[in-house]
């Protein structure tokens, strides 16, 4: 959900949140928390990218 709702205003995503939400498929109880953790933990995966030699981060891209 977290990259669903980023885009969900954008027309090349065509609503794609509104329109499920709208419809009654989406589970709030279970997307609100998953956006949450998605916006932390790409912060931290971004920081910590960040501190690794390039040649980690090709090799591990790999695995």
């Amino acid at each position: 959900m977290g990259m669903v709702a980023g885009g969900a205003g954008t027309a090349r995503h065509g609503g794609g949140l509104c329109t499920f939400a709208y419809a009654g498929h989406v589970n709030w109880l279970v997307g609100i928390p998953l956006a949450i953790g998605g916006v932390v933990s790409v912060s931290s995966g971004l920081a910590l990218a960040h501190h690794l030699p390039e040649r980690r981060l090709y090799v591990s891209a790999w695995l």
